[in-house]
């Protein structure tokens, strides 16, 4: 690479970088309008916007966003939150629509938003006839399946059919190869693991070297939500409109059903499950509508357990190395 290419490479990945940052701005006012939306305190809506976006995988995604998977994430957060907030504030249909298909096109697994913000707009409280609710769940749809739309016209142009994602293409390293080999991209072979990592795994820190003494860092596997973020388990305390809750409650759900037949839960991360800010923004609807029933003496130390925990891994454990030369 000359040295014009190297500064254009590096100029590139710092403007990515800055539109993350930019993401991550527009994410905290759209979950501090969430959270108010739902009925919040002033105090609960700080703390479940820091929960949000220092407690998960959201901080890693920001700081690795250079990396194009990591950027699809944060692209993809920012537009669902914006989805939801939509919803649950104004209500307007083809602004719905825009945000959850501009989420798909980052991240496809947000389609199953869709169990979500279409019911939150059948029943928002502008609208209180059934041709109304119907015009807006219709226009929201079309404006989401036009951008949808986009997305196998886009294959189609690339790879000459509609249905091949690039996805064929990809030479799959370590782990992953015989994997995707032998069960495919999608398998129930898979679930296992994914259960595993998804709820079990505990932060770890690899060690290497003959003697097994080295420090290497945060195992690249991630921790699971069980041990990463547990105020998120407050959802099933959740409390409040039948549409908000069976909505949210159905698309994470699902999105977690599917993720669990997939050949990967988001190998390389060091803290948390990144693919699992795929459903929770929609789970942090059901914690906002759970911690007004709750003592604050539970939940605050689970968030502030949650972003410490956050802070270790992406930062003091990757550097231990240097403490044991």
């Amino acid at each position: 690479m000359s040295p014009s290419q190297f500064d254009l490479f590096r100029g590139w990945r710092v403007a990515v970088l800055l539109v993350a940052v930019a993401c991550a701005a527009l994410c905290f006012r759209l979950a501090r309008g969430i959270f108010a939306a739902l009925g919040c305190t002033p105090d609960q809506v700080r703390w479940l916007t820091a929960a949000l976006l220092a407690g998960t995988g959201f901080w890693l995604v920001v700081l690795w966003s250079r990396g194009v998977w990591y950027f699809a994430a944060v692209v993809g957060v920012t537009c669902l939150l914006a989805a939801i907030h939509e919803a649950l504030t104004a209500g307007r249909a083809w602004a719905v629509g825009l945000f959850a298909g501009l989420a798909v096109l980052s991240r496809q697994m947000a389609v199953y938003s869709l169990l979500f913000v279409l019911p939150v707009l059948w029943s928002h409280p502008r609208r209180t006839g059934r041709s109304g609710r119907v015009l807006a769940v219709a226009g929201a749809l079309a404006v989401f399946g036009a951008l949808a739309a986009a997305y196998p016209l886009f294959n189609w142009l690339r790879f000459g059919t509609p249905w091949e994602t690039g996805y064929a293409f990809i030479r799959h390293a370590g782990h992953l190869a015989p994997r995707v080999a032998e069960h495919g991209l999608f398998s129930p072979a898979y679930v296992p693991a994914n259960l595993v990592h998804m709820f079990l795994q505990g932060p770890h820190v690899v060690f290497s070297g003959p003697d097994l003494l080295r420090i290497d860092g945060p195992d690249p596997f991630g921790t699971s939500l069980t041990f990463a973020s547990p105020f998120l388990f407050l959802a099933v305390l959740a409390r409040g409109r039948r549409p908000v809750i069976l909505g949210a409650a159905t698309g994470a759900a699902a999105c977690l059903g599917h993720q669990l037949l997939y050949h990967t839960q988001g190998w390389v991360q060091w803290n948390a499950q990144r693919y699992a800010l795929d459903f929770i923004p929609l789970l942090m609807v059901l914690v906002a509508l759970a911690v007004p029933r709750i003592d604050p003496r539970v939940w605050k130390p689970l968030i502030g357990y949650a972003i410490a925990l956050n802070f270790l891994m992406l930062f003091v454990v990757p550097n231990l190395h240097r403490l044991a030369r």
